[in-house]
């Protein structure tokens, strides 16, 4: 009876074990970084990052920027990135405001990183 109620608790606790690390969620800043636009020239409307994500896949998204700080949620990016400010909405307006480039950490405590347009030429104010 002994050598049953043994082998009992060690199948659970492998059981338990085994469900714990499938359903483990990914860890934080592990495999990429979301972005935080600051407009500090305050010339973005939208913004067009273009780069590559968490799966090494290259990958181009616009996002809006209305106000100085912006946090573009659900996007990954690693590596380095451009950033292309535009003057009007959806990434679609020919007055490119300002570009510059900017490295993403793979690796880092959390899951955001700051990207700022402050010393960035300036494009065409029109």
């Amino acid at each position: 009876m002994k050598h049953r109620i043994g082998s009992g608790i060690t199948a659970s606790a492998l059981t338990f074990a085994a469900l714990a690390i499938s359903a483990a969620p990914a860890l934080a800043g592990s495999g990429g970084q979301q972005i935080d636009f600051i407009d500090s020239l305050g010339v973005a409307n939208t913004i067009r990052i273009n780069g590559y994500n968490q799966n090494g896949s290259y990958t181009s998204q616009c996002f809006a920027t209305p106000v100085h700080e912006n946090k573009d949620y659900g996007y990954w990016w690693a590596g380095t990135v451009n950033v292309i400010a535009y003057s009007g909405n959806n990434c679609q307006s020919t007055t490119v405001t300002a570009e510059g480039d900017a490295y993403i950490p793979t690796v880092q405590s959390g899951d955001w990183t700051v990207v700022s347009d402050a010393g960035w030429p300036l494009g065409n104010q029109g």
